[in-house]
């Protein structure tokens, strides 16, 4: 039985396909540069700041910036590495709003402090929890 049956089955309704996605780009970043990159990407028609998060990776994290253009139906994918032995890298509120809460739920979640965001507070935890949720060392004992 195909997934499209096994769903009308066991949930009572039809699923349609999608269209095909849309074309997607991706590029690695110097962190440094991450702000500049992104605002060239952002006259380039990159307009939308569709989501922003980040990675653990050894040694470090991926920050990852997801810009979309709507004309073209593109998106492109920025990583910036933060190694953890400097956990810093500059924020995009200033440029996108959108980013505000975004960078302070990666704060929250991974301990990467946005240079210059507005307000680069904890989100999500309780107020005086120190530990960072989503760091692969992370254990619920913390």
């Amino acid at each position: 039985m195909n997934t499209q049956d096994l769903i009308k089955e066991k949930l009572g309704f039809e699923v349609g396909k999608m269209n095909p996605p849309d074309q997607s780009w991706m590029v690695r970043i110097e962190k440094a540069k991450a702000v500049e990159t992104c605002i060239k990407l952002k006259e380039l028609g990159f307009k939308f700041l569709t989501m922003e998060t980040a990675v653990c990776r050894d040694g470090g994290y991926d920050v990852v910036y997801l810009l979309d253009n709507w004309k073209s139906k593109e998106k492109i994918f920025v990583y910036a590495f933060v190694p953890k032995t400097d956990l810093n890298i500059p924020s995009l509120t200033p440029f996108w709003k959108a980013a505000n809460w975004l960078e302070r739920e990666i704060f929250d979640m991974f301990g990467i402090n946005f240079v210059d965001h507005p307000n680069m507070t904890r989100i999500l935890t309780p107020e005086g929890f120190e530990a960072f949720p989503l760091r692969k060392e992370f254990t619920d004992t913390d």
